[in-house]
């Protein structure tokens, strides 16, 4: 494609040709940074009674609760740690698990008043 002839939008009649190859050997020294990337996941220790806490690993999380007893409570995410957002909840008639994925910086908490859960998993 002759650049110097395009103008504002570019619509399909003027791409011509074929696309050249990509040889991605001369990519190096780039940063592996994604979730799951030298992160692994751990068995932490966590208040289930809406304690909030902030991701401060530098890179996001992703956080995973099981809870013990039948119940409403919910996993929540906060960028402020005033504003909550819930990702998941149960329906008061089944245990579940609830998960989020934490953006560095934000906070995370279990929002049930009291509980008792049998695993709380970070992969960080």
């Amino acid at each position: 494609v002759d650049a110097s002839n395009l103008t504002g939008n570019i619509n399909a009649s003027q791409l011509t040709g074929a696309l050249p190859a990509i040889d991605g050997s001369s990519l190096t020294n780039l940063p592996a940074s994604g979730l799951g990337v030298g992160q692994t996941p751990q068995t932490v220790s966590r208040s289930y009674a809406g304690t909030s806490y902030q991701n401060t690993t530098g890179r996001p999380i992703f956080i995973s609760a099981h809870d013990g007893v039948r119940n409403n409570a919910r996993m929540e995410v906060s960028s402020n740690n005033s504003t909550w957002i819930t990702t998941g909840a149960g329906d008061g008639g089944s245990r579940s698990t609830r998960v989020a994925l934490v953006p560095n910086g934000w906070y995370y908490r279990y929002g049930a008043v009291s509980s008792t859960a049998a695993f709380w998993t970070e992969v960080r």
